[in-house]
């Protein structure tokens, strides 16, 4: 494929692809969006599309403003009034695919350090680096977490 050419990731006949409002990538190659008229996460891997709401994650009404995937494998949401959260995008993919145990879902707010647990409203407010750290604009002002420190600090618990 020449340089300067773009490439459809999923297929152009897939309705749920129109409705993506954030993308992004993991290490695997798995394509992850954020469906914002459902309120749901979808994701194109592995030859086929899965889909699940934030509803049966258990988070409720959430309304995510910003998304990012971390080089250890986390899909990071950014909230408008709930803080930050964190989910295994492994543990993520294999719910979608059927497993009956939903991920662990870690949640950020003032609590754990974060500047505010609202105001996050523009799509752009998490952001990660390229040294790995997130950055995340709120109320609060501006946050930042390396997740590979995050990562140790949960294995060492």
């Amino acid at each position: 494929m020449p340089l300067g050419t773009w490439s459809p990731v999923t297929p152009a006949d897939d309705p749920m692809a129109s409705e993506i409002a954030l993308a992004d990538m993991d290490r695997e190659g798995r394509v992850w969006g954020l469906v914002r008229s459902e309120a749901a996460i979808a994701c194109w891997g592995k030859g086929r599309r899965s889909r699940i709401s934030l509803e049966q994650l258990g988070m409720g009404s959430v309304n995510v403003s910003g998304m990012v995937l971390d080089a250890l494998d986390h899909l990071w949401l950014a909230t408008r009034d709930h803080g930050v959260v964190a989910i295994s995008c492994s543990a993520l993919f294999a719910c979608m695919a059927g497993s009956s145990k939903v991920p662990a879902i870690h949640w950020f707010d003032s609590s754990s350090g974060l500047g505010s647990k609202g105001g996050s409203y523009a799509t752009e407010c998490i952001r990660q680096a390229p040294d790995g750290r997130l950055w995340v604009a709120n109320n609060g002002g501006i946050s930042v977490i390396n997740p590979a420190v995050w990562q140790a600090e949960r294995e060492r618990a």
